[in-house]
């Protein structure tokens, strides 16, 4: 079969002394570029034929640019012409794209070969679509008028004039000739030709190593071959000397079971026949196989009604002989199909008793477009009849005035009703599931795979909502380029590459958002494709469970919290109340009230440990009710619930207005406070500022002990301490979700810093103050 050519360029350039460096360089940067080099504008033009693309400098001998530009329109008006130039202008580039350049190009170093190379191939794939559009568009006019000189014909002889005159007038067609086969012998004899001298065609041979005549007629399809190749099948040497013939398209002329014959198209570019024209030409071969069929039907069977009704029986569908306005006029159908034709059918039958009033104008029109164009057309419709309401699709031909003298046609319905009951429950699932896909909450993307990148071609509005960049919409990118970052662009063409090979995937991964990086629990679904089975597209859906995660982890952290607290509260509450039994004891053997003094004593502290563990286990829930707190008036507030003597002094150096808990930030500064008072003495001296993006607390008095986690629950320095007050402090820090940390402060004290805060902006002036100011 035809492979794709390469795009052959021409550069033109002034002085071209690195000239196989500047053709390896563009080479180099394309796979499909070949480059020739000319630096005269005259012998450019020279080689324009089979050349797919002109690259020119400005200044050169005899002319410039534009106007080279300008000869080179009138020889090719068509063809791309890029100007690529270390001179020019803004004037110069928009009188070039003016003048119909295709592109213009700034010389600038080697990185613009790469993206001269670019420009080449799309210049060249958007001219040759377009040649692809037109070479359609002549090869279905091509095969329009073949289909009308087949209805004309009369006789196989006059088939095969026809249609090898009509082939060999459309250019690039240069010569076509019709063979007849015989299997048996395995040989091909031309007849019938056009664009060559019959004594070029001898009988020929099918060989055995799978040429284009041999393939034709061993597989009938069509078969393409460059007249190069030389596989000795066909009468290349005369063809490319004297028609400038370059590859040949052999067509089985095959309807049914029977091959009438094989026909010979041969065409002057050797990039001819690509897979739209082969499809086209398929059809051409049926069309002519269909004529010739008819031709041998009404041959043999003597152009009677009553053979046509030998054929038309053999049909499973209902087959009726109509005229121009639609009235019945015969009616064939085997009794398989009598369930199928309308109610009362007899022939004779008017139109009117058959159809609607609106299916009236849509019959009469499909009737009068197959006679007035002598080409098979088609209609859908819905008639009740005796084995229900069912759908048809009728196939109308126009029969040949051979046939009958006044004009009618060939009606074959066929039974398409579960077809449309198909189609209609496609849509259905279709629109349920485009619903589905607009409406869930999860990110999903439909992925197209070139090569093994996927790129989006549809997304939901979640997916926009989580992924779309602020430069424009993400369909059309890269699946992985939208989604990863560029530290997790391995793993996602891992991924990719994978579902592209047909695999299934999921689990739970991290993708870049609009809002940053966010865990997603994550499945690709590949799809596959129902005539290849290859994996050419594929679903991608992102939940987004970044929270539930969060939470856990929050969870995790509770949880180990308070097995540390179970711990501390086992232990510091076993010593008190062993001393509480112990001296009840000796205060009932011995009478002795002492014992049950000290007994109290140790029950209070029992009573300030529930204490400290209610205020710890309250922070757990705190910071449910969150507005604008003044930190220097809850700092005041604090410092005299917690009774501080005439001695100690808080001094409040500005700190901010932040948005949090009242009651739990109050609790907060008495436990911070407190913790000053019992460390520092009664002469303490305690400091409350801003610092950047929070707050602290800083005594001058003796410090922290290195080494030790202050925040954990029990930890104190103090013989009669809980443990609790710190660590119901950080409690009610990260319920806000801010951080603390201990620190040295300037006085040789403790410093407890609270970041990440959210301070209210315009509340706080003097962060970052010193703490002896």
């Amino acid at each position: 079969d035809a492979v794709r050519e390469d795009e052959a360029v021409v550069w033109v350039a002034r002085d071209i002394t690195d000239r196989k460096e500047r053709e390896q360089q563009l080479e180099r940067e394309s796979d499909h570029v070949e480059v020739e080099t000319a630096t005269d504008p005259g012998e450019a033009l020279d080689r324009l034929d089979g050349v797919d693309c002109v690259v020119s400098d400005y200044d050169m001998p005899g002319t410039d640019g534009i106007g080279f530009l300008a000869a080179v329109r009138e020889e090719r008006p068509d063809l791309p012409f890029i100007l690529f130039t270390g001179k020019g202008s803004e004037e110069v580039a928009s009188e070039a794209l003016r003048r119909g350049a295709t592109d213009y190009l700034r010389k600038g170093g080697t990185e613009r070969y790469e993206l001269l190379a670019n420009r080449i191939e799309n210049a060249v794939e958007g001219y040759r679509a377009t040649q692809r559009a037109a070479n359609l568009g002549r090869i279905r006019s091509l095969i329009n008028d073949v289909n009308q000189a087949l209805v004309r014909a009369d006789g196989r002889a006059e088939v095969e004039t026809e249609v090898t005159d009509i082939v060999t007038r459309s250019a690039p067609y240069v010569a076509a000739w019709i063979g007849d086969v015989d299997r048996e012998a395995g040989e091909v004899t031309p007849g019938t030709s056009a664009g060559i001298e019959p004594d070029s065609l001898e009988e020929i041979t099918l060989d055995a190593d799978g040429g284009p005549l041999a393939t034709a007629v061993e597989e009938e399809r069509v078969a393409v071959s460059t007249l190069d190749s030389g596989d000795g099948t066909v009468p290349d040497e005369a063809l490319r000397e004297e028609n400038g013939a370059r590859a040949v398209a052999a067509v089985p002329l095959a309807h049914g079971e029977t091959l009438f014959g094989v026909l010979a198209v041969y065409a002057s570019a050797s990039g001819a026949f690509d897979e739209a024209e082969r499809s086209l030409l398929v059809e051409l071969g049926d069309d002519i196989a269909h004529a010739l069929h008819s031709v041998r039907t009404q041959q043999e069977l003597a152009e009677t009604m009553a053979t046509l009704e030998a054929l038309v029986s053999a049909l499973p569908d209902v087959a009726v002989l109509k005229d121009r306005e639609g009235n019945e006029l015969e009616t064939f159908v085997t009794p398989d199909a009598a369930d199928l034709l309308h109610e009362g059918s007899t022939e004779g039958r008017p139109v009117e008793d058959v159809f609607t009033p609106e299916q009236i104008e849509r019959v009469q029109d499909a009737i009068g477009r197959a006679l007035d164009t002598r080409e098979i057309t088609t209609v859908e419709y819905q008639l009740e009849v005796p084995a229900g309401e069912r759908w048809f699709e009728a196939r109308i031909a126009p029969v040949a005035d051979a046939v009958r003298e006044d004009e009618a046609v060939v009606w074959v319905a066929r039974d398409i009703t579960d077809r449309k009951e198909r189609e209609q429950q496609l849509e259905r699932e279709s629109e349920r599931f485009g619903a589905l896909f607009e409406n869930t909450n999860d990110a999903v993307a439909w992925v197209r795979y070139e090569g093994e990148t996927p790129y989006i071609e549809a997304a939901n509005p979640a997916f926009r909502e989580l992924f779309e960049p602020p430069d424009g919409d993400v369909v059309g990118r890269s699946l992985d380029a939208v989604v990863a970052g560029p530290d997790r662009q391995e793993e996602a063409e891992d991924i990719s590459r994978r579902v592209r090979a047909g695999e299934y995937m999921s689990g739970e991964l991290v993708r870049e958002t609009a809002e940053g990086a966010r865990t997603f629990r994550w499945q690709a679904v590949p799809i596959n494709d129902p005539e290849t089975g290859d994996v050419e597209n594929a679903f991608a859906v992102y939940a987004d469970i970044s929270e539930l995660r969060e939470r856990e982890r929050e969870l995790g952290r509770q949880h180990e919290r308070f097995d540390g607290l179970a711990s501390v509260i086992s232990h510091d509450l076993k010593t008190p109340l062993a001393t509480a039994t112990g001296r009840l004891e000796l205060a009932v053997e011995t009478g002795d009230l002492d014992h049950a003094e000290r007994a109290l004593g140790a029950l209070a502290r029992l009573d300030d440990l529930r204490e400290d563990l209610a205020g710890l286990l309250r922070g757990e829930q705190l910071a449910e009710q969150r507005a604008p707190v003044d930190l220097a008036d809850v700092a005041a507030a604090a410092w005299e619930s917690v009774g501080a003597g005439p001695e100690a002094s808080l001094d409040p150096r500005d700190p901010p207005t932040v948005e949090g808990d009242r009651d739990a930030l109050a609790r907060c500064f008495e436990n911070l406070l407190s913790n000053a008072l019992e460390h520092g003495g009664p002469d303490v001296s305690v400091a409350v500022g801003a610092t950047e993006g929070g707050f602290y607390v800083a005594d001058d008095g003796p410090g922290i002990p290195p080494e030790k986690d202050v925040f954990a629950p029990g930890v104190t320095s103090k013989a009669d301490g809980s443990g609790m007050g710190l660590a119901s402090v950080r409690q009610i820090v990260h319920a806000h979700g801010w951080d603390i940390r201990a620190a040295e402060s300037a006085a040789g004290g403790a410093r407890f810093e609270v970041t990440g805060v959210d301070v209210v902006e315009g509340e706080s002036t003097d962060v970052g103050g010193s703490e002896s100011g």
